[in-house]
Parts: structure tokens; sequence; C-alpha cells
């Protein structure tokens, strides 16, 4: 995310707040019986709930979404913007682990207020007691990925083998209730956790990962029936019972209108963001529509057209494919036409990961990295 954008997420979770919504989310969630904690149903019962609540953030402003934190990439505190002033926010002080930087200190009139009554203000002790707890890596995750099944009885914090069980953290390392406990202050306290807004992008890495092991595994979810109530894959989730919100409407997150970068969404808008996929007869336009890149569905070469002037062809790459395949703005920092043997064309820009492609009022295919700058590229020739 770019700095604004995280700006700009940080101020709808404020104004959530002022307007008293998010406290329906830490209430909620403080209530939680064993429907949502320690049984299967944590996964499904959190992803309905992070949903929810990125879907009146974007009612308030509908350029945000709810960003994730990867937790085995960004570990720490030094050089984090995770945990900027115009983000999250940083650690606490010593003695009461008051937050006193970034967009939620109870001292800077923006209105955070915990739901506790003898200590109202954000409280962290990023690393844990005297800086103890360590983050989950990614051989945490990969092991993580490996278990099956979903779950088992007992249904409960004590399953084993459980992909939920080890991702929740009953079993193995104890990787979600790891970074509570990382982050410990509001965050350690799980039922109240989210009095702390880093909760929210926390559990949509836990989502993310399920999403992964729900590729691999589908209609995988256990138990089907004879669980406990609350747990079997028809019940109705607490507190939806007037929506009818059972664990089977949440199974499908891309039938809940979200799919996450790893997964390859389709490029929308002028643009390319990390992971964003061109497919055939897929295009983005220039803001002002006078231009499009094209990827071809003959030939499969990425193409640039002038709209204005008769759909005139201004560029495509020299390359021919040999058959259909994808355009993609590789997470590494370059822009790659694939075919089915590989690499056909790329852009070879440096490598700077998080680089962003945008097409320019004035049909120029411009490439950003994370500072926002303009990144040297040779564009194809004009055809």
């Amino acid at each position: 995310m770019w700095p604004q954008e995280k700006a700009r997420y940080s101020q709808a979770v404020l104004s959530s707040k002022r307007l008293g919504f998010y406290d329906w989310y830490i209430d909620e969630h403080s209530r939680l019986g064993p429907w949502g904690h320690g049984g299967p149903s944590f996964l499904p019962w959190h992803r309905q709930f992070i949903r929810q609540f990125e879907l009146q953030l974007r009612a308030l402003d509908s350029g945000v979404t709810l960003p994730y934190w990867d937790w085995t990439v960004d570990q720490g505190i030094e050089g984090s913007t995770l945990w900027s002033e115009y983000f999250m926010g940083g650690t606490g002080r010593m003695g009461d682990n008051q937050v006193l930087n970034g967009p939620f200190t109870y001292a800077n009139g923006n209105g955070w207020v915990c739901r506790d009554v003898d200590r109202p203000y954000l409280r962290r002790q990023l690393g844990g007691f005297n800086n103890t707890v360590k983050l989950p890596t990614e051989d945490d995750v990969k092991a993580c990925l490996a278990q099956v099944p979903y779950d088992q009885a007992p249904w409960d914090n004590t399953d084993h083998p459980s992909f939920r069980n080890y991702l929740e953290g009953g079993i193995g390392p104890g990787i979600h209730n790891l970074v509570h406990g990382w982050v410990s202050g509001n965050m350690g306290d799980v039922l109240s956790a989210p009095n702390d807004p880093v909760f929210f992008l926390h559990h949509a890495n836990v989502d993310r990962i399920w999403t992964v092991w729900q590729k691999q595994h589908p209609n995988a979810y256990a138990p089907v029936s004879g669980g406990p109530p609350g747990q079997n894959q028809s019940d109705v989730m607490h507190p939806w019972e007037q929506l009818s919100v059972r664990i089977s409407s949440v199974l499908d997150h891309t039938a809940l209108g979200y799919v996450y970068d790893i997964e390859e969404p389709t490029a929308q808008g002028n643009g390319m963001l990390p992971g964003d996929v061109l497919r055939p007869r897929d295009r983005i336009y220039s803001p002002n529509g006078a231009y499009a890149l094209v990827y071809e569905e003959l030939g499969g070469r990425l193409t640039l057209y002038d709209n204005v002037n008769g759909n005139r062809l201004l560029w495509q790459v020299p390359q021919n494919p040999t058959s259909l395949g994808k355009v993609i703005m590789d997470p590494d920092g370059s822009l790659i036409v694939y075919d089915a043997t590989g690499v056909v064309w790329s852009s070879n820009t440096p490598h700077q990961p998080g680089n962003r492609m945008y097409l320019s009022m004035t049909g120029q295919v411009q490439i950003y990295n994370m500072a926002q700058k303009l990144v040297p590229w040779a564009a194809p020739e004009p055809a």
C-alpha cells in the first residue's frame, strides 16, 4: 500500500469509530462463545466478521479495502510501515503500554476510546512481555498448510491433526495465537482484541492462509453434521441469525465478492497492482478512455491502442507467443507476458517488489515503485 492508501484506510476506521459501528465488533467479539474460538467455526465465523467490517468501511469510502498483515514477512518494528504514525501507530510506552502515536491514540482528539472502562486508551507491547514472543514464520505456515483434515472430533482445541486447530494455535507453534501475544496489550486479550484495529489486518491474513488451504482441499469443511451446535456446515452463525448466515454460505470467499492478490485477480480500471492479471480479451483503459492496453485473444500479444483515432495500434510486444497465456504484473516488479511454455516477454524492470503499472492519460505505460517514483524501462517500439 502507498502511504496515502494507508492513511485513507486509517481514516475510514476512525470514521467507523466516530459513527459508532466499530464498537459493535468489539462487543460481539468479546461475547464470543465456543462457536467462534476453539472449534471448527473459528475460520468461517471470522471470515464473516471481517468481511462485514470491510463492507461497512467501503460504504464510508469505496476506495478502501481491508489489507492483510503478512507477519511471516513484516516481522518487526524497525523499518516497518505497518507501525507508522499514519497507519497503525507504534508500540506502547513503558509501564502502561499506552500507544502515543498514530491515528488511534486516546489523547489526539480522534475519539479512539477502547471498550475497557479502567483503561480507555489503546495498549500494545510489540514483541510481547520482555520481547520474548516471536511471530510465525514462513516455515510455520508451510507446515500448517500440510495439515489434514480441516478438523475432527472432539472439535475443540485438542484436535490433532487439524488444519483449523494448527492455524488457530491449539497445536503446533500457535500461529494465530502467537500474533495476538506478539502485539500484546489489547490484542493480548483475545476476546476484546478488536479494540486494536490491527486485529482486522491479522485476521485477514489468517483468512488468506485458509483460502490457500481451501484451494488444495475443496469442500473440506468438517463437521458437515453431527458436531456440536453452531459448528456444523449448515448451522446458522451467531449473531447473524436474522440474516441466516450459515457456515456453508461463507466457505467460498469468491462468492462473498473478494479475492487475494495471490489469486491473480483480473486487472481493473487504469492499472495493474502486484499480482494483477490480464487474460485473453482483458483490457485496461487510461482514465480518459483514450487509450487501451489489451491482451489480444488472437495472437496472444499485449497491445496498446489509441481509441480516439480509429482504434489505432500504437505498439505491441514484439515476441509472438506459441499459445494464449496471461499478462501479469509480477510481485517482483516486472510486467510479464506468459504463454504455455513460460515467459514470452518482460519489461525487465529492475527488481523492485511492489511495483505497479498505470496507463496514463497520454497513453504511456508507466511503472511506479513503492516510493511512488517512475521506474525507467524500455517500452516496445511503435508498431
